[in-house]
């Protein structure tokens, strides 16, 4: 654990530098836990406060599984992929949710992995995934590959759970140095509707729902956004949602029209339209060069 504690001896330093390396300091940290325990970890953030103000997530290396039994085999069947964003997304984050507290997650593949929600003042900010090991009856034709995965070190279970929070602790609070050195101040509107959109730009946003949240008219809220960013509300939806799409491009094998659905938009062929025009060449060469 002797590198947790560095990283937290470290942020009482941070604001005195003129930079802050904050991916180095958490890319560091995740790979000794990772080398510590043998497993991977993989990462979900539950909101915009884990971007960067380039909109580029913190934790892109550990955005998925990256074990080889979970990515056998994940992207070339349809069905696959959609077991495993049901599992271990939408499941786990629910099970999350409910309870913040630690469980052991089996997925169909039978994997058997540990869950540790980050909540900090009752939201629930992270969600930790250690793994793969052994669990349920896989499905047949990966039998040989389970059998290669190694059982769950029980007891190792408590020591692993107050690493990940420690782990949890010390990147937010290094995130927290970063936003005070990026603003020294209160969020002002910009980055309030920047929140915002981070926040909600894969599934339902609207005008209306901005307005709400920062307390004005839709038509105040639309003169905010242009004022601030620079741009229109939509316009800075659609560029948040492809930024979005990009990463999902370079960093998973996912089908081009699953990784349009997730990024936000209904079609496929307006998201290749847009895409082109934001990056200038097709998601398809993209996707090639990776």
């Amino acid at each position: 654990m002797l590198y947790i504690y560095i990283i937290m001896l470290k942020i009482e330093y941070f604001d005195k530098k003129s930079t802050i390396d904050i991916s180095g300091q958490i890319d560091w940290s995740i790979a000794a836990f990772e080398k510590k325990y043998n497993v991977f970890l993989t990462i979900h953030a539950m909101n915009g406060f884990w971007y960067r103000r380039d909109m580029s997530y913190l934790f892109p290396q550990w955005r998925y599984h990256r074990a080889a039994y979970c990515q056998n085999e994940r992207y070339s069947r349809k069905r696959y992929n959609s077991f495993c964003l049901r599992e271990c997304a939408a499941g786990v984050e629910k099970e999350c949710l409910r309870t913040g507290e630690p469980f052991i997650h089996c997925c169909w593949k039978g994997v058997k992995e540990l869950v540790v929600s980050f909540l900090w003042n009752d939201v629930l900010e992270l969600i930790f995934y250690i793994g793969p090991f052994r669990g349920g009856e896989p499905p047949a034709e990966m039998r040989k590959a389970w059998e290669l995965l190694p059982e769950f070190p029980l007891e190792s279970f408590d020591d692993i759970i107050h690493e990940i929070r420690l782990l949890g602790s010390s990147f937010y609070s290094l995130r927290l140095q970063a936003n005070q050195t990026e603003k020294n101040s209160v969020p002002n509107r910009g980055e309030l509707i920047r929140e915002y959109i981070l926040r909600h730009s894969n599934g339902d946003i609207s005008l209306e729902g901005l307005a709400k949240y920062l307390g004005v008219s839709p038509s105040r809220a639309s003169h905010l956004c242009t004022a601030h960013l620079g741009v229109s509300f939509q316009e800075q939806v659609t560029n948040v949602r492809l930024k979005n799409a990009e990463s999902l491009l370079k960093e998973t094998n996912e089908p081009i029209k699953e990784i349009a659905a997730r990024a936000g938009f209904a079609n496929v062929y307006y998201f290749s339209r847009m895409f082109r025009k934001f990056f200038g060449y097709p998601p398809g060469t993209l996707r090639r060069k990776n």
